[in-house]
């Protein structure tokens, strides 16, 4: 008899079309993407992450929706703020973060960022759907006339804008809506990035269906980053399913310590709040950083008692005002805590946590069947024939290198593509002017014309009327 196993659902995940995006970056050289990251942070880095769909899906069949997290065998996993900031890299502003709002910013503010005119912003910022924002078009257009012109700066702030639009926070396709742009003015991602992850996951699972909309190619980076990078877990990635491959892990198996995070302070909870609560582009959840502290270096100790783990999840059209106010002031009070407050660092386990993980997956359930260990399997393939398990992944490396090629190729197509488009439009435009200057020219050489044969008509009168006066 097979034991009780979760129900796996599918959902979608948001897939911008990033060909042209891409095309933009390659336009940077060396220097001036060191100037871009300093700047804007990792973006660039995130923009050209090839997400493994399959991978995220898998993920999200083990989410444990009271606790905020993604339980598995005897171990937990949940993105932190502190994880988000660090692959970004963008620090976290010790300030309120965004805050959902219909008010368009101003445009002084917007002309500053974006080094345009307040009359261009206005004309071009405008509703889609009952949203205001940019088309990506008119970023597009605008990001190529600064790079032809040299005007680096200003290219890399439509680019980054860009970015936060069409892959940190996607809303409408081809569209740059206020909550991105609102974001980007305060250059304080962090917050709301993690808030749209937690929340979509959240309540997509408890719907059972849907599109889950948050930042996925940095959901998934965050989810690689914890897995195993060599041995078995890769080399048996081409003949073993996503399920099969993380099933088959346990705590032991996942590369818990990093010494990225060696400095970081930690924001354990927000004033009032037990744990830190979160508000997104739409909605608002908390999330409890004392279920991933091994992720940051420190020890699981025990289980967490109920009041540190307490949620709410503010649902999108539901008029919590003081809730808001509460989290608002909860974020102008934080306290990052590090080794001094947390002390030492080892990433061990206890059993009393590891135990209360394991009755965790007896009330929860796992959505799919355990698996022997990673390196059992390996003992076990390595005493079977393998060649043509050694041919088919070299057939596989070769495509992949040429898919890789293949869509270099293709966004340098579509950018020239994308060039060439906005440089016809420009001609068709100094077209029409010239059209319209030598209009106005033959109206006013026209009006002349007219005037001198009034002028030479009233002479002539005049001259027979004196003509006739002598006589």
């Amino acid at each position: 008899m097979n034991p009780e196993r979760k129900s796996i659902h599918n959902y979608k995940f948001v897939e911008p079309a990033l060909v042209v995006l891409r095309g933009l970056g390659a336009r940077l050289d060396l220097t001036h993407k060191d100037a871009f990251k300093e700047m804007y942070g990792n973006l660039l880095g995130i923009m050209n992450i090839e997400v493994n769909v399959t991978a995220v899906h898998t993920l999200v069949q083990f989410y444990d929706p009271p606790l905020r997290c993604f339980t598995f065998q005897d171990y937990q996993l949940a993105p932190t703020l502190e994880e988000y900031s660090h692959i970004l890299g963008i620090r976290i502003k010790n300030q309120v973060p965004y805050i959902c709002t219909k008010e368009l910013p101003e445009y002084r503010e917007l002309a500053e960022a974006l080094h345009m005119g307040k009359k261009e912003i206005k004309l071009n910022l405008k509703p889609k759907g009952g949203i205001h924002g940019f088309t990506s078009k008119f970023l597009v257009d605008k990001a190529i006339t600064f790079a032809e012109a040299g005007s680096w700066t200003t290219f890399n702030a439509h680019l980054a804008l860009l970015i936060y639009g069409i892959v940190l926070f996607p809303n409408m396709e081809e569209f740059v809506d206020l909550a991105a742009i609102q974001i980007f003015l305060t250059q304080n991602p962090i917050p709301t990035l993690l808030a749209d992850t937690y929340y979509s996951i959240h309540v997509r699972t408890q719907k059972k269906k849907g599109i889950i909309v948050c930042c996925t190619p940095l959901l998934y980076r965050w989810f690689i980053l914890h897995l195993p990078n060599e041995g078995p877990f890769i080399e048996n990635k081409y003949n073993l399913k996503w399920s099969q491959r993380i099933m088959s892990l346990k705590a032991e198996d996942i590369p818990w310590y990093s010494r990225v995070y060696d400095g970081v302070k930690l924001i354990l909870n927000c004033g009032d709040f037990h744990n830190v609560p979160l508000l997104g582009t739409k909605e608002g959840i908390n999330y409890n950083l004392r279920l991933s502290l091994r992720q940051l270096g420190y020890p699981m100790m025990d289980k967490p008692d109920l009041e540190s783990v307490e949620g709410f999840v503010l649902y999108e059209g539901v008029e919590e005002p003081e809730l808001i106010k509460k989290i608002v002031k909860a974020w102008g009070s934080i306290r990052p805590q590090g080794r001094a407050e947390m002390g030492k660092k080892n990433s061990i386990a206890k059993e009393a946590y590891t135990s209360w993980v394991k009755s965790r997956v007896c009330e929860v359930l796992l959505p799919f069947p355990p698996e022997p260990s990673m390196n059992l399997q390996s003992l076990e393939l390595e005493n079977q024939p393998n060649s043509e398990m050694d041919e088919l992944k070299k057939v596989i490396k070769t495509l992949e290198k040429e898919n890789v090629d293949l869509k270099s190729k293709l966004a340098k197509i579509s950018l020239e593509k994308e060039t060439l488009k906005f440089n016809l439009n420009q001609k068709r435009d100094r077209v029409r002017q010239a059209d319209d200057e030598v209009q106005t020219e033959v109206f006013k050489r026209l009006k002349v014309g007219d005037t001198l044969k009034g002028t030479y008509a009233s002479l002539t009168t005049k001259k027979k009327q004196l003509a006739e006066a002598q006589y």
